[in-house]
């Protein structure tokens, strides 16, 4: 992954992550 563009994949990530911990609790 490029340098420029990981701060973009990396809140899509954490976005995705906190989602899924939110399902998870329900």
């Amino acid at each position: 992954m490029l340098c420029l563009h990981i701060s973009f994949e990396e809140l899509l990530c954490s976005v995705l992550f906190e989602l899924g911990s939110c399902l998870s609790y329900k």
